[in-house]
């Protein structure tokens, strides 16, 4: 779980700490404040160290449609963006990720991550990253100053060679994610590929149509708990490879509903009432349970 963030220098944040000392994050945190205050550019800070550990900042950047200058704040003169990560994971302990990172060489020049507050398990010093091994393994070096990398050193690490915290640490950070791009337009759009979902949501029809069937209907139940209509969710290959998504919803009882949607098949229960069975195109679904889809 997230126990603390800091970002210094990137965008509009300057010195920020989510949430301020001595507090840590619990398990759901809710960002409020009026327009233009800056809850969406918290969720590009997580999202952009999410991409420092997974080497592909220059890829986010033009994801975004943004600008390397545009990482930075306009108040400040300095290259450099400063961010620490706190985790705790069970069995690990408290993992502290701290760096800065070079916006002029798209890298982290200074880098240390420590366990519990004592043992030092990376760091770069005098341009050699340090790395600790495991119990059958050394510790390793590595000449930083001469290599090629973008964003983290731990986008380069093989993992199953070093101290264990680091693999959970690559993981956690790797996986962080904003969805502030999320578009119900794009959403709705039929995809051929589907990897991930995408940054705004546009592949999310191929992404589900790519899902193991028990994927899909752990899915399904995770969905009903916001909307307890939802029966199914239906995807369809199309030609060329294009994949469309339906959303099929069950109702009880003869309820008023039915010139809401298009299709609509009725059939009998066990007990003799009506279950109506209403599919959708995803261009008729509601932008709501489409974002809680996504998410």
């Amino acid at each position: 779980m997230i126990r603390s963030f800091y970002i210094d220098n990137f965008k509009s944040l300057i010195d920020f700490r989510l949430p301020p000392e001595p507090h840590h994050l619990g398990s759901f945190t809710c960002l409020v404040g009026l327009n233009g205050a800056g809850k969406s550019t918290v969720l590009q800070a997580f999202d952009f160290v999410g991409h420092l550990a997974n080497g592909q900042v220059e890829t986010w950047i033009k994801q975004r449609e943004w600008k390397t200058a545009d990482l930075t704040s306009r108040f400040l003169k300095r290259k450099l963006i400063s961010f620490e990560l706190e985790i705790e994971v069970p069995g690990e302990g408290r993992i502290v990720w701290s760096g800065s990172f070079n916006t002029t060489e798209m890298r982290c020049t200074a880098e240390t991550v420590t366990v519990d507050g004592v043992e030092q398990v990376l760091h770069i010093k005098d341009g050699q990253l340090l790395v600790s091994g495991t119990d059958s393994k050394p510790s390793v070096q590595y000449p930083v100053r001469a290599m090629r990398y973008e964003g983290s050193t731990l986008s380069f690490i093989d993992v199953r060679d070093v101290h264990p915290a680091l693999g959970v640490l690559k993981h956690v950070a790797a996986n962080l994610r904003s969805l502030d791009l999320l578009s119900p337009q794009s959403m709705r759009r039929r995809a051929k590929e589907g990897a991930d979902i995408g940054y705004g949501g546009e592949r999310l029809s191929a992404f589900i149509h790519g899902l193991p069937s028990q994927e899909k209907e752990a899915l399904t139940t995770a969905l009903k708990k916001f909307y307890p209509q939802v029966a199914e969710l239906a995807t369809t290959a199309l030609r060329a490879g294009w994949k469309n998504l339906r959303v099929v919803e069950q109702y009880d009882g003869a309820k008023n509903i039915l010139h809401q949607k298009e299709s609509v098949e009725a059939t009998k229960s066990t007990t003799g009432s009506k279950n109506f069975r209403l599919e959708s195109d995803a261009r008729q679904v509601n932008d709501g349970l489409l974002r809680v889809l996504a998410i």
